[in-house]
């Protein structure tokens, strides 16, 4: 592959935007908006999701989670809470180790994980319950939306587009409309949980392409 670079996901494609509104009391806050889970890569349609990789990258995705938190805690102070309880370990810095409650040959299951709490990762699904948890995203073609949207200002690289079969549809107000038939369904999906599968998914994402290409 010519520039495996063009083919990988990074947050700066799925960026967090913060809107400012008001409460019913009439005081101003900024809201987070939508935020946006990465398509799943085709060939997880039929492979799965890759569960098993999830405790190589778990800290990372932690890692990332937080840095976005710290940057918006400015405009959204109740951030700060989330972030505090994300304790890290005195000598090394590092936050506490998530354990693994069970893992088989259809997902794993992860406790104590920063911000999030408890997660299961199954071939087809991400929740914060377990395999029977329908409170997160899943593979769900016939239900998904079929599009996805972000900022006019975010680039998609041709080769990106094409590996994750997406086609740009135009923009409305500030944000383009991105087709594409691998757009997760969600249900009851919470910011933070959001936030965390977005780039938990992206490392996920990233690794089957490496793979991929690095098997030509």
């Amino acid at each position: 592959m010519e520039d495996l670079d063009n083919l990988l996901l990074s947050r700066e494609h799925f960026p967090l935007v913060l809107y400012e509104t008001r409460a019913t009391n009439g005081n101003k806050f900024w809201n987070i908006d939508r935020v946006e889970v990465p398509p799943y890569h085709p060939s997880m349609l039929e492979d799965g999701i890759p569960f098993d990789r999830v405790p190589h990258f778990l800290e990372r995705a932690v890692q990332t989670t937080i840095k976005d938190l710290e940057e918006m805690v400015e405009r959204r102070p109740t951030v700060q809470f989330t972030l505090d309880n994300a304790y890290r370990d005195g000598v090394t810095g590092r936050h506490f180790y998530p354990k693994t409650v069970e893992q088989n040959e259809n997902g794993i299951e992860i406790d104590s994980v920063p911000i999030v709490g408890h997660i299961y990762v199954g071939k087809n699904k991400i929740n914060p319950y377990n395999s029977f948890g329908d409170q997160g995203i899943t593979i769900q073609p016939g239900n998904a939306r079929q599009s996805f949207k972000v900022p006019k200002s975010v680039v998609l690289s041709p080769e990106l587009m094409e590996e994750y079969e997406m086609k740009e549809q135009g923009a409305i107000f500030e944000k383009k409309q991105i087709d594409c038939p691998n757009v997760f369904y969600r249900h009851n999906l919470a910011n933070m949980s959001a936030i965390f599968y977005r780039n938990l998914m992206i490392e996920l994402n990233n690794s089957v392409v490496v793979d991929r290409y690095s098997e030509e």
